[in-house]
C-alpha cells in the first residue's frame, strides 16, 4: 500500500428508542444492472463474543484485532433505530358495527420512527365478518395503511384477528368457522402480496383471542387451526415470515404442512434457512415475556426451548413481555439471558419492565440489542487508491445484537467524491449478510476495481451499506442499516464511512 487513506468523520446521529405505546418461488432481489461492476468475497471468519452473563449492565467489548488495521472505529451506544428490529408502535383498526376507523397518518407514523421506532405494529379486528367475506371498503383500508406505512419510512408486523375479548362466563370466543376464515385469508392475499416489501412479518391471527389461538369456539380441532396456518402460509410471498404463538402450535403446523411429523433433527441449519420452504418461514411470537419460568405458558419444556432457541437464528421470534408482580425474570440478568438465547428481533416491552431495566441501568443497552447490531471494528487496505487499480478491503466487524437479519439485504460497498457522496460508484457483494448472527465477531474480505473515473488529488469516501433487497425500497436511505459506530453514518445515502482516501 503506497499512500494511507485519510480518516474523515461524519457527525453522528442519535435518536432515543420508543417503549411500547406454497410452493417457494425466488427471493426479489434487484438487478444490480450493467453499471454496478461484480465484486467478489473471501475470507470470512466467525467467532464468539464473550459472555457476560453476571452483570446487569453489560457492555460492547471490540476484540483483539484479528489483523493490523489502518483504521480504528469507536462504538456508538446511543439507541437509535434501525429497519427491521427493536421496538414497535402499535396500531389496531376495529371494523365493527360498520364502522370503518381513520387512518394512522403518515405523518405520525413518520414521527414515531424518528423518536426511535422503525416497526409499526398492525392489527385489524374483522369483527363484522363472522359469517360473511371481507368488505371491499374495509380490504382498501387495510392496503391504504400499508401504503402509508410505506410512505413514513416504516415496516409493519401485520396480524388479523376478531375480537379482543374472551366470555369466561360461558366460554364464547367471537370468531368464524374455518372455512368463512379460509376465505378472509385468501381476499388478504392480493395485499399481502402487494405490501410483502413493507411486511416484516404475518403473526399468525385469526383464531382465538387476539389471533393468538386460545379460547376459541368455533376452530377448535388441530387440523382446523393448521389449514389455516398453511393457507397463510400460502397467501403471504415466500420471501416473508409467518409467526405462530408456541412452539407446539409450530410442531403441529409443520407436520400439516410438511406431510410429515417434525423432530428436532429437523431444525433450520445455514443451508436451508432461506430456500422459501415451510420450515424456513415459520417464526415465533412470544406475547408474554419475562413474566415466569416458562413466558406465560409458552414453553412446556425444554424440547419447545430448544426448538425456539434453533429455530429463531434464522427465523423471527418477537412480542412483548409480560409483567405480574415479581421481578425474578425480568430483571437485567435474566432478561438478558432471554433475549440472547432466543434471538429476539423484536419487543414491545411492558412499561414496569421498563422501569425495571431503566432503574438498573441496562435498558439502553438491552434494548438496542434486540434484532441486529452491527458494529465496524477496524479495517484494513491492500492496493493502491487509483482508478483502475485492484483495492481490497479487510473488516472486522461484530453483531452485538441478539438476532441476525432475516429479510433479505445487499451488502455493497460505495466509492464516491467525498464532496458528492450520491455520485458514487456501487459495488454489490456477494455476501448475504444474513449470515452474521447475533452475538459474534467476523473478518469480512472484499477486492474489486476502482473506478476508472477516479481524479488523482481528490478526496473519496469508501462507504459499506446494507440496502433491502426489495426494489421499491432499496434506494431509500431509512430502510438501509446503520453501524453502531460513532461518525460514519451518512443518512443523504444510508451508508457507513469506513474511510477517506485521496485518490493517487
Amino acid at each position: 500500500m503506497t499512500s494511507k487513506p485519510i480518516i474523515w468523520m461524519l457527525a453522528a446521529l442519535s435518536a432515543v428508542a420508543c417503549g411500547k405505546a406454497s410452493e417457494p418461488d425466488t427471493p426479489v432481489v434487484p438487478d444490480p444492472g450493467p453499471d454496478i461492476p461484480e465484486v467478489t468475497s473471501s475470507g470470512d471468519l466467525a467467532w464468539s463474543m464473550p459472555e457476560q452473563p453476571d452483570i446487569d449492565v453489560q457492555s460492547y467489548i471490540f476484540p483483539e484485532a484479528p489483523f493490523r488495521y489502518d483504521v480504528r472505529f469507536e462504538y456508538d451506544d446511543t439507541n437509535f433505530p434501525n429497519p427491521e428490529r427493536g421496538p414497535y408502535n402499535p396500531v389496531s383498526y376495529a371494523y365493527q358495527n360498520g364502522a370503518i376507523p381513520g387512518l394512522q397518518s403518515v405523518s405520525s407514523m413518520a414521527r414515531t420512527r424518528e423518536s426511535g421506532c422503525s416497526l409499526m405494529f398492525s392489527l385489524f379486528y374483522l369483527c363484522d365478518f363472522l359469517d360473511s367475506p371481507i368488505s371491499d371498503a374495509v380490504l382498501e383500508h387495510i392496503a391504504q395503511h400499508l401504503a402509508n406505512v410505506r410512505e413514513a419510512g416504516c415496516k409493519t408486523i401485520f396480524r388479523a384477528a376478531y375480537s379482543w375479548y374472551w366470555n369466561a362466563s360461558n366460554k364464547t370466543q367471537q370468531e368464524p368457522d374455518a372455512p368463512m376464515i379460509l376465505r378472509h385469508i385468501g381476499q388478504l392475499k392480493p395485499i399481502f402480496e402487494e405490501f410483502a416489501d413493507i411486511i416484516y412479518v404475518v403473526q399468525m391471527g385469526f383464531v382465538g383471542t387476539y389471533g393468538e389461538f386460545a379460547y376459541t369456539t368455533n376452530v377448535n380441532t388441530t387440523e382446523e387451526k393448521t389449514a389455516i396456518i398453511k393457507a397463510v402460509l400460502d397467501a403471504v410471498p415466500t420471501r416473508r415470515n409467518v409467526a405462530v404463538r408456541t412452539p407446539t402450535i409450530m410442531r403441529e403446523a409443520l407436520d400439516y404442512a410438511m406431510g410429515t411429523p417434525f423432530k428436532l433433527r429437523d431444525t433450520l441449519t445455514a443451508a436451508t434457512a432461506f430456500d422459501g420452504s415451510y420450515k424456513s418461514r415459520l417464526g415465533c411470537f412470544n406475547d408474554c415475556a419475562f413474566v415466569n419460568n416458562n413466558d406465560g405458558g409458552t414453553y412446556g419444556d425444554n424440547v419447545d426451548r430448544t426448538l425456539w432457541r434453533v429455530m429463531s437464528r434464522y427465523v423471527t421470534l418477537g412480542g412483548e413481555s409480560c409483567y405480574q408482580g415479581s421481578n425474578t425474570y425480568c430483571e437485567c440478568i435474566p432478561s438478558y439471558t432471554n433475549l440472547r438465547t432466543f434471538h429476539w428481533s423484536y419487543l414491545s416491552n411492558h412499561h414496569d419492565i421498563i422501569k425495571i431495566w431503566k432503574s438498573m441501568g441496562c435498558y439502553d443497552d438491552a434494548s438496542a440489542r434486540v434484532g441486529y447490531r452491527y458494529v465496524l471494528n477496524g479495517a484494513a487496505f491492500e492496493g493502491d487508491f487509483a482508478a483502475g487499480e485492484d483495492l481490497i478491503v479487510r473488516l472486522c466487524l461484530a453483531n452485538y445484537g441478539y438476532a441476525s437479519l432475516i429479510n433479505a439485504h445487499d451488502l455493497e460497498f460505495i466509492v464516491a467524491p467525498a464532496d458528492a457522496p450520491a455520485a458514487g460508484t456501487t459495488y454489490k457483494s456477494a455476501t448475504d449478510p444474513r449470515i452474521w448472527q447475533g452475538s459474534h465477531y467476523y473478518t469480512h474480505t472484499e477486492r474489486f476495481i476502482l473506478p476508472e473515473d477516479l481524479v488523482r488529488g481528490r478526496k473519496y469516501n469508501l462507504y459499506v451499506r446494507i440496502a433491502d433487497a426489495e426494489p421499491t425500497l432499496h434506494d431509500r436511505p431509512e430502510y438501509c442499516i446503520r453501524f453502531a459506530d460513532k461518525g460514519i453514518w451518512n443518512a443523504e445515502i444510508g451508508a457507513n464511512l469506513i474511510t477517506t482516501f485521496t485518490a493517487e
